[in-house]
């Protein structure tokens, strides 16, 4: 897990961003979500990402009872942006995560502009998938140097025989 937490921020960027204005009906960026199966939309004003705008804010809001057709992103969304640079190990974006209790964080360029999320849940799965391949070619290569073993100790026997 250490060889993780060592890698750049930018090797989990995950999905296409969404933007959202900050003075956006909650609703209106509620079907953006549904319609792109996104869990997220980074809020902007004038152009500028300022917070972003997550399901459980949206899901917040309407335990509230308040009307999501009227009420603002901006009265909602999760503000300030919590973010890394790509060259940033994940360990910093992970520690980001869990000191601000998010589950994603933007990943920014040097100038500012956001250049994709990183997920938590995609963070963990990636490495875990990529243990699970690297094991998959350990125990390959491990049939493969036995069966090599096995054919050579065959030949020098029928050899012997000869």
């Amino acid at each position: 897990m250490s060889e993780l937490l060592r890698e750049p921020a930018e090797k989990y960027l995950r999905g296409k961003l969404y933007f959202a204005d900050v003075q956006d009906s909650v609703r209106a960026v509620a079907k953006t979500m549904v319609d792109n199966d996104t869990e997220s939309v980074l809020v902007c004003r004038n152009g500028e990402p300022v917070g972003m705008l997550t399901l459980k804010d949206v899901l917040r809001l309407v335990a509230e009872g308040k009307d999501p057709t009227i009420t603002q992103v901006s009265a909602v969304m999760s503000s300030p942006i919590i973010a890394v640079r790509p060259d940033e190990p994940v360990e910093r974006a992970l520690a980001l995560m869990c000191k601000h209790n998010v589950n994603r964080i933007v990943v920014l360029d040097r100038d500012g502009r956001p250049l994709g999320l990183l997920l938590k849940k995609s963070m963990v799965s990636d490495y875990f998938d990529r243990q699970e391949r690297s094991d998959e070619s350990a125990k390959k290569k491990r049939w493969l140097d036995e069966y090599i073993e096995e054919i050579t100790e065959h030949e020098m026997a029928t050899r012997h025989l000869e």
